[in-house]
């Protein structure tokens, strides 16, 4: 039988007698696969009791709405790879009676399967299963699937078995066994409406990969993996990816002695504001690209533990940390790193910088690095000369101040309360030099300033004249401009 309807567009309706005999039919695998046409099929005179083979039986059945498998006798099949595979239109689907002992390869099988709401696996055995890789992937509709008897102790591999499920509410697998996998990657990538998920019974001792694994679950606001095992993997890329809900992350427990690639890992993690990153060993690390890239509500970074002796690759890694005010990363080996641009990109509330350490690579990218950064931010850099395009940049921020006092910290502090009491007067001189470089309109001179600018200008000048109570202002036209 396999491959028996298999690419038949145009077939619309099969009726079957009691005279079609399959009770001795070992394969239907492609059985009716490209049948685009069929929108309903009864299968309640197939006998399937011999049928070890499944794999792709309904596959890219484009206009299936139901179907009734409860006839269907499955104690031998070992294979349902694909089964349902791009049942686009497939909304009804009755497998309780299937018996699925001996399968052990559910590989994509209900994979694209974007009209489904729900699933009853209930009656599943699966104590014989060992890859559920796209299982559920793309199930853009599915709210409810239960696994209240799946028994995962064999599957080394859940990569991407809930991908793109983005209506997936709740999701109860706190009985999963997964000691035996090895691959999680994406495996929640794109759950977009899961608010919460309970994997503190997950094993995950034997797993190497975890790309990805919550990337995009947009709706997550907590989750805790104070039982994860990483010791084994070697890359973080993208793993809380736009997690966008989360508030706090506490990865105390985390191994990354293996790691070599952190890139994305945290990336547009938008309301995060809490971050534990103790227990990071970064000696391994190649990638830090984008790591907190659009962390729009982390104000503090504690770093101190991160080596970044092997990095190659730091760029955009701050980059839109818009409420970090200070970060100390003096300890920071660059000597390597080919890549800094926009490092600190649109930081643009970070007053203090310790990069004491830098040295550019000679053929390094430094290209906008400090964009959007503050014009007077206070740095330290204790060799310029082994950080020449680093200084170059820095020179066009007329009211930077490098300083490398062993009281960096205390200094920070100390500038934030003078500036709680408004009688901060380190920027005078740097108000002046932005009035003098950005307007073109109007003449300072000693005490003559024309206030006829642009609202961002007149702050200044408020500023300055608070300040400066000796100062007069006068208003000047064009026309009496003194060069």
């Amino acid at each position: 039988m396999e491959k028996m309807f298999n690419n038949c567009k145009d077939l619309k309706k099969i009726i079957f007698g009691n005279k079609f005999i399959t009770s001795s039919t070992i394969s239907m695998r492609y059985m009716f696969a490209f049948c685009i046409s069929l929108t309903s099929l009864d299968l309640s005179y197939l006998d399937t009791k011999s049928v070890k083979y499944m794999e792709n039986m309904f596959f890219n059945s484009f206009s299936l709405i139901s179907l009734d498998l409860s006839n269907f006798d499955t104690s031998q099949t070992i294979n349902f790879k694909e089964m349902f595979r791009n049942c686009y239109s497939l909304k009804s689907l009755n497998l309780l009676s299937l018996n699925t002992e001996q399968v052990s390869n559910m590989i994509d099988m209900f994979l694209d399967c974007h009209n489904l709401t729900s699933l009853d696996l209930s009656s599943f055995n699966t104590k014989s299963l060992v890859n559920m890789e796209n299982m559920f992937s793309n199930c853009f509709s599915l709210i409810f699937i239960d696994f209240s008897n799946f028994d995962t102790s064999l599957v080394t591999s859940f990569k991407d078995t809930f991908y793109g499920c983005k209506n997936l509410k709740y999701l109860d697998i706190s009985k999963f066994n997964t000691s035996s996998c090895k691959n999680m990657k994406r495996m929640f990538g794109n759950c977009e409406s899961l608010t919460s998920i309970d994997i503190s019974n997950f094993d995950t001792s034997e797993v190497t990969l975890m790309e990805a694994l919550f990337m995009g679950c947009k709706s997550l606001d907590s989750i805790n993996l104070s039982n994860f095992d990483t010791s084994k993997i070697n890359s973080f890329n993208k793993m809380f990816y736009s997690c966008e809900s989360l508030v706090s992350l506490d990865l105390y427990n985390f191994n990354t002695n293996q790691a070599d690639n952190l890139q994305f890992m945290f990336y547009n993690c938008k309301n995060l504001q809490f971050l534990n990153l103790s227990s990071f060993n970064t000696e391994q690390v190649k990638r830090f690209e984008n790591i907190f890239d659009n962390c729009l509500e982390l104000t503090s970074l504690d770093l101190s533990n991160f080596n970044t002796d092997n990095a190659i690759n730091m760029e955009n890694m701050f980059r839109n940390c818009i409420k970090l005010t200070y970060l100390d990363i003096s300890h920071f080996n660059t000597l390597s790193v080919n890549n800094m641009s926009s490092m600190f990109y649109g930081c643009f509330n970070l007053e203090y910088l310790n990069i004491k350490n830098f040295e550019e690579k000679k053929d390094s990218d430094t290209n906008k690095i400090f964009e959007g950064t503050p014009d007077n931010i206070i740095y330290c850099i204790k060799n310029e000369e082994m950080t020449p395009k680093i200084k170059i940049i820095l020179d066009e921020k007329e009211c930077k101040i490098n300083d490398c006092d062993e009281n960096w910290k205390e200094n920070y502090e100390n500038m934030i309360e003078i500036k709680k009491t408004n009688i901060n007067v380190i920027n005078d001189v740097c108000i002046i030099k932005k009035i003098k470089k950005i307007a073109e309109d109007f003449y300072f001179s000693n005490k003559i300033i024309n206030t006829s600018i642009y609202s961002y200008e007149i702050g200044l000048v408020e500023e300055l004249k608070y300040k400066n109570k000796n100062l007069t202002f006068v208003e000047i036209s064009p026309e009496q401009k003194i060069n």
